[in-house]
């Protein structure tokens, strides 16, 4: 996992807000808000950072344990996937 890469569903666009961004499905409608964390991720997936590349770049940021930012990267990678956000890019 730690070298997989996602891409963004070509159907979701983005919006900037203040506090973060919005994500609209367009095929399905849904619609979903990313705190400025999140939205970091969603913006390392765009620039196709790998796993362990938005590892690298979270503890960086926040000063955080290696373990923690994995998990937490690959704990909100999975809901994006599950909601059809992302799919993970064939190696």
């Amino acid at each position: 996992m730690a070298r997989a890469r996602y891409v963004a569903n070509k159907d979701v666009v983005t919006c900037e807000l203040d506090s973060g961004q919005a994500l609209l499905n367009l095929r399905t409608s849904q619609y979903v808000k990313f705190n400025e964390t999140a939205g970091l991720v969603w913006q390392w997936v765009q620039d196709g950072l790998t796993v362990d590349q938005m590892a690298d770049q979270m503890c960086t940021m926040f000063d955080a344990e290696r373990n923690q930012c994995s998990a937490d990267i690959a704990l909100l990678l999975g809901q994006l996937k599950e909601a059809g956000l992302v799919e993970l890019e064939a190696e």
